[in-house]
């Protein structure tokens, strides 16, 4: 005949299985609160992020970045990181334009994790003396 169990150390074993249940449960919210968090956290820094990107120089045609010759202008644009996430861009296109009689080059770069497309825009020093005098 087999044996049976006694029902205090049933209840022991069952009870141990509800606190592992309800602590795997417990966890498992918090981790998904936890990245609810950390993700409105990380989108609040990067609106943040690229407001600041966007008054620094070079992130408008009112606040190009000032260079000494063109041959530098690539190298810098590689340079910068990201608005959005503050890692490594790609440098997409750059042309030649006019805004308020001012010659800028403007420069497209795109991000190569998140995809976030920027235009920084530069403006030779010699242009930036003709400018203000």
């Amino acid at each position: 005949m087999a044996e049976s169990f006694p029902p205090m150390l049933v209840f022991a074993l069952l009870g141990g299985l509800l606190a592992t249940l309800g602590w795997l449960v417990a966890r498992s919210i918090g981790r998904v609160a936890a990245n609810a968090h950390r993700a409105s956290h990380d989108r609040a820094s990067s609106s943040a992020r690229i407001a600041a990107t966007l008054a620094a120089e070079g992130g408008s045609p009112d606040h190009p970045i000032v260079v000494e010759t063109t041959a530098i202008i690539d190298d810098t644009a590689r340079r910068s990181l990201c608005a959005r996430c503050g890692r490594d861009v790609l440098l997409e296109q750059h042309r030649a334009s006019s805004v308020g009689g001012a010659r800028l080059r403007e420069v497209d770069v795109v991000c190569r994790w998140c995809a976030y497309p920027r235009t920084i825009y530069f403006r030779l020093a010699d242009e930036a003396e003709r400018v203000l005098h």
